[in-house]
C-alpha cells in the first residue's frame, strides 16, 4: 500500500511504485533519499550474477576499495582516470580537465554497466541544456540537466521497447502533467509527477505535447 521502490539488479536504475505497482523511474539520489526517509533503509546491494562478475572483472577498476568507497575519482593500474556517478564506476572523454582534475564543458561517461552520459558537466556534474543518459538496456532519457540530477521542462524518457514519455523533472523528480505513450502509439496516457492517471484520446495527447513541451507526438 501506497509509495515504494523498486531497483533492478544491478541497482543502476529504480521505480517508484504505487500500491505495488511500478509507476515510474526515479534517479538514484532520489531513490536513496526516500529509502532512508520512509524506510530507514540504505539502497540495497547491486545482484552480480557470475557473467556480470566475469565481465566487470575483465575491465580495469580502481586500484583501492578504499578510495572507490570515498572518492568520486581514481586511477586505474594502466594510469586511466576514472569517475564515480550514481553508484558506479566509468571513463571520460571530451573536454579537457580543469587544474582540478574535474570535468568541465562537454563530454562522454562510459560506465562499467554498459550505460553512458553525453553532455556538460560543470564541477564534475551533469549540468547543462542537453544531455542524453542510455542505459545498457536500450532505455535513455534526453533533457536538461542540473547538478547532477534531471531538471527541465522539457525532457524525454524513451523506453527500449519504443514507449515515450514527456515530463518536466526539478531535482532528479518527475513534476506536473506529463504524458505516455504505447510503442505503437495507438494509446496515450496522461501523467501526474511521473504516474499513469488515465487514458486520453490520441488527438488530446497530441495538443498536450504541443502546447506544454512544444514537441510533436514521437516517431515509432
Amino acid at each position: 500500500t501506497g509509495e515504494g521502490l523498486f531497483w533492478e539488479p544491478d541497482r543502476n536504475k529504480a521505480y517508484k511504485l504505487l500500491d505495488g505497482e511500478r509507476k515510474g523511474v526515479v534517479s538514484s539520489a532520489a531513490a536513496e533519499k526516500l529509502a532512508m526517509e520512509k524506510f530507514q533503509l540504505p539502497v540495497p546491494d547491486p545482484v552480480v550474477s557470475a557473467t556480470t562478475a566475469t565481465a566487470a572483472d575483465s575491465k580495469p577498476q580502481p586500484t583501492s576499495r578504499i578510495m572507490g568507497m570515498f572518492r568520486s575519482k581514481a586511477v586505474t593500474a594502466d594510469g586511466k582516470l576514472w569517475f564515480y556517478d550514481n553508484r558506479e564506476w566509468g571513463t571520460y572523454d571530451g573536454a579537457p580537465l580543469d587544474s582540478n582534475g574535474d570535468r568541465q564543458g562537454n563530454g562522454k561517461m562510459t560506465y562499467s554497466s554498459g550505460n553512458t552520459y553525453e553532455g556538460d558537466f560543470i564541477n564534475n556534474k551533469y549540468h547543462g541544456e542537453k544531455g542524453i543518459y542510455r542505459w545498457a538496456d536500450g532505455d535513455y532519457f534526453e533533457g536538461p540537466w542540473k547538478d547532477g540530477e534531471r531538471d527541465g521542462a522539457v525532457c524525454i524518457y524513451r523506453k527500449a521497447d519504443g514507449a515515450v514519455e514527456y515530463s518536466a523533472y526539478v531535482s532528479g523528480q518527475a513534476t506536473g502533467e506529463g504524458l505516455f505513450w504505447e510503442p505503437d502509439r495507438n494509446k496515450a496516457y496522461k501523467l501526474l509527477n511521473g504516474d499513469q492517471k488515465g487514458g486520453i484520446s490520441l488527438a488530446a495527447a497530441e495538443k498536450l505535447a504541443k502546447e506544454k513541451f512544444n514537441l510533436p507526438v514521437p516517431k515509432k
